[in-house]
C-alpha cells in the first residue's frame, strides 16, 4: 500500500471518529458527565489552547460545542490537505 492511501485510510477513520465524539458527546442524551471528553481529546491541541487561554465561555454551552467542533474540523482539514497534498517521490529516470 502506498503511503498516500494511507494517509487517506487515517484521515477518513479520523473524520469519522470526530463525527461519531462528537454525536456522543453532544447529541445523544447520555447520564455520563464524562462523555464530552471524546469531542475534547479529537479537538487536541486545540482544545486544550483555548482552555489555556481561556478561551471557552462559561454562560453558554452552545459557544463551547461550537469551538470544539472548528477544533475538530481544523483536525480533520489538516490531515487531509496533508493526505492529498503529499508529494510523491521523484522516480529516477534510466
Amino acid at each position: 500500500m502506498k503511503l498516500r492511501s494511507i494517509l487517506r485510510v487515517l484521515a477518513g477513520m479520523y473524520t469519522l471518529a470526530g463525527i461519531g465524539a462528537l454525536i456522543i458527546g453532544f447529541v445523544l442524551p447520555w447520564d455520563d458527565p464524562l462523555a464530552a471528553v471524546y469531542p475534547l481529546l479529537l479537538g487536541a491541541p486545540w482544545t486544550f489552547l483555548l482552555s489555556a487561554v481561556d478561551g471557552y465561555a462559561e454562560e453558554s454551552p452552545v459557544i463551547n460545542i461550537i469551538l470544539i467542533t472548528g477544533a475538530i474540523t481544523l483536525n480533520a482539514a489538516l490531515l487531509w490537505w496533508w493526505a492529498l497534498t503529499r508529494r510523491r517521490p521523484a522516480e529516477d529516470p534510466k
